[in-house]
C-alpha cells in the first residue's frame, strides 16, 4: 500500500491501526507511539510522523499488540524502497541488513538458562564491532510480558563502565524477551540510521526459541 513520494509514515501506522481493530487486539504500549513507522533518521521510541516515504528510504516499523487483554508483543520489521531501475537493495544497504540479522541470530544463540543478560549483549556487541557498526545506545533486549518492557534481566550493559544491576540477573527457563540485531551507519546527510532486527524468543531448557518466525529477508517496496 506504500506509494513512494505520496505515502507518509503516519499513513502506514494508520493502516496497521485499522488491522489491529479488525483482529480485535490493542496496543502493547502508548497508542500514540504504536506502531512507530520511521523512514527517516533514527528517532528511538516516538510517534509516526508525516514524513513522506521516498525511493531509497529504509523503513523501520516498531510494532506491538496486546492479546486477550493480557500479553503483549514487541517486534520490528524493515523494508527498503526501490529507486527507479533497481530490482534489489544497494549492496551496502543489503550488507547492513545482513549484519543486523546476524546480530539478532548471535544474540538468540547466546540466550540460555544461567547466563547473565549482559553476556547476551556482549555477544552481539563483539559482532557489531567486527562488522564496523557505529555505536548503538540501546540494549540488545528486554523482558516482555504484561508490558513491552517488563521486569527481569536486561540484555544490555556490555559496553558501559558501571555494571547495570538488571543486566547481571540470570536468564531462566520460561522468560520471554524481545531482542534486536543492530547495525548503525552514517548517511550522506550526516544523520544515523540503525537496522534493529527485533524478534521475540522464550528461554528453554538448553537455549531459546522464536515465538514467531523471524524476518529472514529485507522487504523490497516496489518490487513487481
Amino acid at each position: 500500500m506504500i506509494e513512494p513520494g505520496k505515502t507518509t509514515d503516519a499513513d502506514v501506522a494508520k493502516f496497521l491501526k485499522a488491522k489491529m481493530a479488525e483482529y480485535g487486539v490493542t496496543d502493547a504500549w502508548h497508542p500514540d507511539q504504536n506502531p512507530n513507522v520511521n523512514s527517516g533518521p533514527d528517532r528511538g521510541h516516538s510517534h509516526a510522523t508525516d514524513k513522506v516515504i521516498l525511493p531509497g528510504d529504509v523503513i523501520q516499523t516498531d510494532f506491538g499488540v496486546k492479546l486477550y487483554g493480557i500479553w503483549v508483543s514487541d517486534i520490528q520489521r524493515f523494508a527498503y524502497v526501490l529507486k527507479d531501475g533497481e530490482t534489489a537493495a544497494p549492496a551496502d544497504i543489503q550488507q547492513y541488513w545482513e549484519n543486523g540479522k546476524a546480530g539478532s541470530r548471535i544474540a538468540l544463540a547466546a540466550m540460555r538458562p544461567g547466563i547473565k543478560g549482559e553476556d547476551v549483549d556482549r555477544a552481539q556487541r563483539d559482532l557489531m564491532d567486527a562488522n564496523g557498526s557505529r555505536y548503538v545506545p540501546w540494549s540488545t533486549g528486554h523482558p516482555v510480558g504484561y508490558v513491552a518492557h517488563d521486569v527481569g534481566p536486561n540484555l544490555g550493559g556490555a559496553r558501559i563502565p558501571t555494571p547495570r544491576p538488571a543486566a547481571q540477573k540470570l536468564l531462566k527457563k520460561g522468560m520471554t524477551f524481545a531482542f534486536d540485531g543492530f547495525h548503525c551507519w552514517k548517511q550522506a546527510d550526516g544523520t544515523e540510521k540503525t537496522i534493529s532486527v527485533e524478534e521475540m524468543a522464550v528461554v528453554t531448557d538448553n537455549g531459546a526459541e522464536y515465538l514467531i518466525s523471524p524476518q529472514e529477508d529485507l522487504i523490497l517496496v516496489g518490487k513487481k
